[in-house]
Formats: C-alpha cells, structure tokens, sequence
C-alpha cells in the first residue's frame, strides 16, 4: 500500500512538474494522498497551491473542502472555517454545500460558540430533512442542549422535527445526561438542582440510584448534611450490595449520622460498611465509627470489643491506637473495672498531650480520689495544671477534685480556696460539659454550711458546759 502511495505521488509530481493540462488534478490527487499520509500540512499547503493557481479548475471547491477538513484535523478551526464559508458563499448549490455547513458548525462547537452552533445545526435540519446530515445535527444540537442543561428546549424542539420524536427512556436518559454532565463540570449547586429534577420527573426512571447518589454528594460537598443523608439512605436501602453506590453511601450516611448525633443508626451503618466493603481504609473507618457510636450510646461492651479491633487492625495510625486506648479505659471506669481503666488510662497519658491526656489525668486522679491516696490524686492533677498545650476545663475541674483532696485530708482552709479560685477566675465555655462555676459553689456553700453548723453544735456545748458549772455553783452556796 506504502510503495502504490510513493509510487503514485511521483506520478502526480512529474506531471505537476511537466505543467500538464491536468496540472491541478495531479495536484488535487497528490494533497488527497498526503492526508492519506497523515501529512496535514503539507496537504494544505498543496491545496492551497491549487486554489491560487487554479481559480477556475473543477477541482476548486474540492480543494476548498479537503482543506477545510485538513485543518480540523490540525485544530486549526479558524482556518477550516475560512474554507467552508467560501464554500457556502462561492457554491451555494454545490455538492459541498452541505458538508460545507455542517463543517462551519463544527467549528462553533469545538470553538465553544454554542449558540451559533446551535443555530447552524437548526439551519441543516430545517434545509436537509431525513438526511444523514440533519440526523447528525440533531446528534449535536442534544449534546449542546444537555451541555447547556436546556433538555426542555431540546425536547420541545424535537416535537416539531419530522421523524424526530424521543421515547419516554430516551428523554429519561437525555434529562439524566444533562445533570450528570454539570457534576462532571464540578457544577455541584447546578447538579444537585437538576439530579433533584430527574428524580421528580422520574421516580422510578433508569438512572434514579445514580441521581440519588450524586444529588447526596453534592449536598454533601455543600455541607447540607440533613438533606444528603435521605439521598445515602435511599441509595442503600435501594441497590444491591455490589452496587458501585453502596459502599460510599454506607460510608457518608454513617458519618452524616454520627455527626448529627444519630448514634444508633450510625452504628448500623459502620457494622454494615464493615461485613461488605473491600477498601481497607474503609473498613478501618467503619471499626472507628463502631467504636465511637457504641461509647455514645453507653454501650461500652459493644465499645470495647471494637477498640479492641481497632488496636488489632490499625497498629500504623498512632493516634487512633491512643483514642481506642482511652474509650477502653472510660469503659472500663463507667463500669467500674478501675484495674483496667488505670492500664489503660495510664497508656494515653504517657503517649500524648491531646485533651484525652488531660481528661485520662483526671480520670485516674479520680480512681486514687476514690482509694483514699489524696497525694497521688493531688500530683496527677499538678500533672494536668502543667501539661502543654494546657486545657483549661480540665484544669479547673482537677482543681475541684483537689479541694476534694484537702477535704479528705481535713485540711478545710486550702479546700476553701481552691474552690475560690475557681469561682473567681473560671469563665465558663459553650462547650463545657459541666457548669464548673455552679459546682465549686455548692462545694463551697456546703462546707461553709458544715462549718457552721460544726460552730453551732461547738457553742451549744460550750453553753450547756457553762449551765452545768453555774448549777454546781448555787448548789455549793446553799
């Protein structure tokens, strides 16, 4: 095929050479095979010979069109469009016509001029009716319609066009495109407005899990939680379990959940999304999500056992070892196992300097509290004072568990200052969990009331003391 191509071209090249009367044919021939040769440019440019040599040959609107599409396949749309509207303007009732026009609106549309495309297209339905040509514009003037999310216009277009109606699954698949085509542009506000439109339009239509879906994502993606949650949840309950879907709307909808402190279904969730995923950093996730939804609930078994995963299956991530340590340890203390909740509790402390560490402080500050070792509770809360980066609400809820301390240790004047100082200096935040203030000041109003209470029953004495000794007195004088 190579050598009739080589030896054809020096065929047309002595005859153009010699200057023939069929000069611009041998020159038409060669350009036709230099873009069998893909040789582009030089296709043009001999065609381009031809049309300035040749102005009257019965080659020229071939040359015109071949170059026309030469420079489409160089991306030279300008160009190509200088050829066909010569064409359109130079033949108008010529064989090309046609093709001339559908070029010229190639070249809008690859040139993103939508709407002269859209216009071109229209022109080559109306002019050429059941041809393969105006089939083909209408090809075009939908995928302009769903890029431009304009299907009502596209099917209100095609109702009036011969031979053109659009089946119910077609105008489902059209108005599906249209949407998918804005996600795909990250136009995530528009697609979630047009996926919610399909969806109306199309309850049961072919593509409703799809739009289900990536309507939630877009919500998602906008940190509209409420509203992505029912597209997850309708996605799971909907499609199989091998659906391409599922597995991150198990993934999305559990976390949504957990967030919006809907512990039970999360929890559900993360167990499902666990049994059937294959992604590794997803069943991780979903172990996770178990092991912070059952603590939640105070479901400290069920908490605990999925710690335990966790410390088995996630030994690289540091940071979730140490918080599955510390769900173990609260655990355990929540159900008074205080042996493992100081194993435990003593692991975070020594491993971090996050809250958890100062909160584990607290905690085993509490369990020596509760055995009656006020200086080893004392120390571990100094602990908490000086740990860097500080936390205040810990800070000043150990400081009441110290005046508890010197209470114990009977020594009521330090316990009455440190809870004091608390009054004085703590100011209390939106996410305290305790009113730290209120407490210390019912701690200080109780043994301020035991105090005086202890003072009565001191005078009593003392005046029952002094009645008795004032009795013995008159009875000697008498």
């Amino acid at each position: 095929m190579l050598k009739d191509q080589s030896s054809a071209l020096e065929n047309y090249n002595a005859a153009i050479a010699a200057n023939s009367k069929s000069t611009d044919y041998a020159i038409f021939q060669k350009a036709v095979i230099l873009g069998i040769q893909d040789k582009f440019v030089e296709k043009v440019t001999t065609l381009q010979r031809l049309l300035d040599k040749y102005p009257k040959s019965v080659y020229y609107d071939d040359a015109l069109y071949e170059a026309g599409q030469a420079s489409l396949d160089l991306d030279k749309n300008e160009q190509a469009l200088s050829y066909f509207n010569r064409i359109i303007g130079e033949y108008p009732t010529g064989n090309y016509m046609k093709k001339a026009e559908m070029g010229q609106a190639l070249v809008y549309y690859n040139t993103k001029q939508d709407d002269q495309a859209l216009t071109a297209y229209k022109n080559i339905v109306q002019k050429y009716p059941n041809t393969t040509e105006a089939h083909e514009a209408l090809i075009q003037i939908k995928n302009i319609s769903v890029a431009q999310n304009k299907v009502n216009d596209y099917l209100s277009y095609v109702k009036n066009v011969p031979n053109s109606d659009v089946s119910k699954p077609g105008i489902d698949s059209i108005t599906y495109e249209a949407a998918e085509n804005l996600y795909t542009q990250t136009k995530f506000d528009q697609a979630a407005n047009a996926f919610d439109g399909y969806t109306q339009k199309f309850p049961n239509g072919i593509f409703i899990e799809n739009a289900n879906y990536y309507r939630a994502d877009c919500q998602y993606k906008a940190k509209k939680y409420t509203e992505a949650l029912t597209g997850f949840e309708f996605v799971i309950s909907h499609s199989t379990t091998n659906s391409s879907f599922r597995e991150n709307s198990l993934l999305h909808a559990a976390q949504i959940n957990f967030y919006l402190k809907q512990y039970e279904p999360a929890l559900r969730q993360f167990e499902e999304l666990e049994a059937t995923s294959e992604v590794k950093e997803n069943i991780q996730t979903a172990v996770a999500g178990q092991m912070r939804s059952a603590f939640k609930m105070n479901n400290y078994k069920k908490a605990s056992e999925a710690a335990q995963k966790v410390l088995t299956n996630n030994s690289d991530n540091k940071d979730l070892g140490v918080e599955a340590h510390f769900i173990l340890g609260k655990s355990a203390f929540a159900q008074n196992d205080f042996g493992t909740a100081k194993t435990e509790l003593s692991i975070v402390a020594k491993r971090t300097n996050s809250e958890m560490t100062a909160e584990s402080k607290y905690l085993l500050a509490l369990i020596e509290y509760n055995l009656n070792n006020y200086k080893g509770s004392s120390k571990l809360i100094f602990e908490i004072q000086n740990q860097v980066p500080s936390y205040d609400y810990w800070i000043a809820k150990g400081f009441i568990l110290l005046g508890d301390n010197y209470l114990g240790q009977r020594d009521t004047f330090q316990a009455k200052e440190t809870f004091k100082s608390i009054i004085d200096n703590y100011k209390k935040k939106p996410t305290d969990a305790d009113d730290l203030v209120a407490i210390a000041t019912q701690k200080l109003a109780d043994l301020n009331a035991l105090e005086d209470r202890n003072k009565q029953g001191i005078e009593k004495k003392m005046m029952k003391t002094e009645e008795v000794e004032d009795s013995t007195e008159i009875q000697i004088n008498k």
